[in-house]
């Protein structure tokens, strides 16, 4: 079935169109979210929100391109859903965030945030985090980005966590040794 004829559906709000929708575009839909989340189950809920967000889109909405609309609404759902768990993630008042891990070897009378926002430092984070092997970069984003606990990264990657804490404390070394080496720590 064509875009246009989907889009029609969805304008004579017609149900078959989600399932048109599903069988066309569902696995482009799923790698989407599952690019951005990396959970299956949320991913597949998403992927359901898309297609709530479409039926109560169109109309009015009347997209000349079908797939790039549901990129874009994928994207957009996703991304909001990664926000949503992320907020939910934050360290409540009282408890040590993990970037705490680094403020040992920071220069005195600097806070963290402000070493953080120094441009050179980010670029050198930056290229370490792409340097290291895809389940370290993921580990180090979990921790450091997503503040996520050793113990819920480790559920994640599938791995325990001692593995988990090892790792951190490998690459924390090796990022510390590379930022003394470019000048930037003391």
């Amino acid at each position: 079935m064509t875009e246009d004829r989907i889009v029609e559906l969805f304008f004579q709000r017609d149900e078959s169109a989600i399932a048109e929708v599903e069988k066309r575009f569902g696995k482009l839909i799923y790698s989407i979210c599952f690019s951005t989340l990396g959970n299956r189950e949320d991913s597949e809920e998403c992927r359901n929100t898309v297609y709530a967000r479409l039926w109560n889109s169109i109309p009015p909405a009347r997209p000349s391109s079908l797939k790039a609309y549901l990129i874009r609404v994928s994207e957009t759902v996703s991304y909001n859903r990664c926000d949503r768990d992320r907020s939910k993630r934050r360290v409540p008042p009282g408890q040590t965030s993990p970037l705490d891990d680094f403020s040992d070897f920071l220069a005195d009378g600097h806070s963290l945030d402000d070493e953080l926002d120094a441009r050179e430092v980010t670029r050198t984070v930056n290229a370490f985090i792409r340097r290291q092997p895809k389940t370290g970069q993921r580990i180090f984003v979990l921790r450091y980005f997503y503040q996520m606990s050793v113990a819920a990264i480790a559920e994640d990657i599938g791995k325990k966590p001692g593995y988990v804490r090892g790792q951190l404390g490998k690459m924390k070394e090796a990022l510390r040794a590379e930022l003394t080496e470019g000048g930037l720590l003391p």
